[in-house]
Order: structure tokens, then sequence, then C-alpha cells
């Protein structure tokens, strides 16, 4: 499994440097999968008359979950992230299924320095945030599939005639004075992790944005309280009422931390028009999010229930969250 995803990032990855002839081939990635290209024609064809698609990338999560072993497998690269709730005894445990790869995180931070020991600008802090790093401060994320201007020579040539703040040494360049070519600045080489025995619980797997708003233990409090409250409601949309939850965080940091949206609302942000066009757009006030939620539940008895219950309202009293469950809603049994 763990090669399956690695193989499904990386050949993804690979398809990108082919957009241009005359772009070479991005650097092996340190894996056991062989590279493959078979890249898709009509994004050739997108590329080729658009070379800003060479810029584009996006960080990257999946899960596998096999059901006769109770097995939970998940592989990642950037700042996507995947977390494991569980109801386990009279706790309601977090367990992080990701490693987010950021240039904020000391050992995402290491890397790219060791990979560039003469280069003091491979990693930069921004600002006096000490979450304010960046890779040749343009990358928050260390790791991605595409953003070829931080792992290809020619893509990096092509970028640097478009922006100011150029990609510098090259990378698959020999500095001058260095004895070896720049290695990338940016790698797609994922990471990968197995839960085993996954018992009553679930898994959220989402994107940046959710975690702009909140930390991986106040999503899973979050999320179990929505399970629990819809426990008799088949058409209940777990994922869909997580992200209203998610986006009721970003209404209070922007009254926060913006005058001119002090009075903003829920439904006044949903009405934004999408895209960073002007401020007030919602890319500039939030930005995307996605999330999946897998839901493991056996069937239980009312005594399992109430203890869930207990669980979930304990954890809340110990964070900002307010929650309300009554028993009445939980009197049947929860069901696959």
């Amino acid at each position: 499994m763990q090669d399956a995803f690695a193989y499904s990032y990386i050949t993804t990855d690979g398809c990108v440097p082919l957009a241009l002839p005359a772009l070479a081939p991005a650097p092996r990635p340190q894996t056991r999968v062989t590279r493959v290209r078979a890249p898709n024609s009509e994004y050739l064809e997108h590329a080729g008359t658009d070379p800003a698609m060479l810029f584009a990338g996006t960080c990257a999560v999946g899960s596998y979950i096999d059901l006769s072993t109770k097995t939970v497998c998940v592989s990642n690269l950037g700042d996507s992230r995947a977390v494991i709730g569980m109801f386990k005894g009279k706790e309601l445990v977090t367990l992080p299924m990701s490693s987010d790869h950021t240039a904020a995180d000391v050992a995402e931070r290491t890397r790219v320095q060791d990979a560039h020991p003469k280069d003091p600008t491979c990693v930069v802090q921004m600002s006096e945030d000490d979450d304010d790093w960046r890779v040749k401060q343009i990358c928050a994320f260390t790791r991605s599939i595409g953003d070829c201007q931080m792992k290809d020579k020619t893509a990096s040539t092509l970028y640097n005639t478009y922006t100011k703040r150029k990609v510098m040494p090259r990378p698959g360049v020999k500095a001058k004075g260095e004895s070896h070519k720049t290695k990338p600045y940016i790698v797609n080489t994922p990471e990968y992790t197995e839960h085993k025995d996954m018992e009553d619980g679930f898994l959220i797997v989402g994107c940046d944005g959710v975690w702009d708003e909140m930390d991986s233990e106040e999503a899973v409090r979050i999320c179990a309280k929505l399970i629990l409250d819809n426990a008799k409601n088949d058409k209940a949309n777990i994922a869909d009422l997580f992200i209203e939850e998610v986006l009721k965080k970003v209404v209070v940091r922007c009254q926060e931390s913006y005058e001119e949206e002090e009075n903003l609302t829920l439904s006044d942000l949903k009405k934004r028009p999408q895209g960073k066009k002007d401020f007030s757009h919602r890319s500039c006030l939030h930005d995307d999010i996605t999330v999946v939620i897998y839901h493991f539940m056996s069937d239980g008895t009312t005594t399992d229930i109430e203890d869930y219950v207990e669980v979930v309202e304990a954890a809340a009293q110990a964070s900002n969250t307010q929650v309300r469950v009554t028993l009445a809603q939980l009197a049947a049994p929860l069901s696959d």
C-alpha cells in the first residue's frame, strides 16, 4: 500500500515536467517506486499554451481502509492532514495520521537546509511570527505535486522571467563554485502511516483550509459532536456539517482580525464572490476547505452511547467548543 500511494503521487508529479518539450525531467525521487511517465494529453496541451500552469501545484493526502483487518492507511505530502478520533473507554482520543510538511516544522526545515548547506536563503523566516517560514521566500510547504519551478532548472528559468522573487540557484544547475547540482527545494516524497485494529471512531481527511482554523484536537471534538448529534439522522452529511463549523471559525477570526469585517456573518461570507480580485472576496478571507470523514461505529448498546456522550461533553468542557447532546437523540444504537 505504501508503494501504491507513492506511485500515484510521484507519477502525477512526473507528468508536469513534460508539459513543454524543452522541459527537462525532474530528478528521480528517493523511493522504491520506479517513475512512470504517462501525462494527460489535455493537460499537456493546456500547459503548452499557458506556461504558468507549470508553476501550479498541490499538496495531497490519501487514505485506504482495509475493513477486514480494521487497518487505516494514510499517505501525505504537504500541509493537508489526516487525523483519527477514537472513542476509547472513557476518553476521546486524537491520533495524528500525518505530519504537516511545512517550512515552519523544524524537522522539515532542517531537511531542506541540509540539502542546501551553502544557501542561507533556502528557508527564510518572513516575519517575527515563529510559524512564518518560506522555502526561497515563496512556499510555506516543503513537499508537493507540481510546483516545477522549485524542482526543475528549465521551469525555474521560465518562472524567473515572470517574477521579481527568483528561484536561485536554480535546481538542477551547478551553482558557482559548487561541485554538485542544486537539489530540488520542494520534494514529492510522501510519508506513510498505518493504524491497525481501528476501534469505534472516525477519520478526518482535510486540506490546509481546515487546519488554518483549528487544530486536530478541536476538529476531533467537533466531529464527534456532529456524529452523536446526528446518530438517528441517516440523511445527515457529517462532512458538510463539519465544513459549516469550519466556516463559523472563519467568521470569528475575520471579525477579530479585520476592522472592516467586524459585522461579518456566516450568511454574508457564503455570498462573497470566489477568488482574490478584491480583498473582500472569499479566497482572501480563507483558504480552500475540503474534507472527507470516514465513520467507524459498530452497533452498540444505550450504555455505550451514554458513555460516548459523556466523553464528548467532557472533552468540550476543556475547550472553547460548546456541546449539548441529549440522550433522547441517542436512544437507538449507532450503526455503521
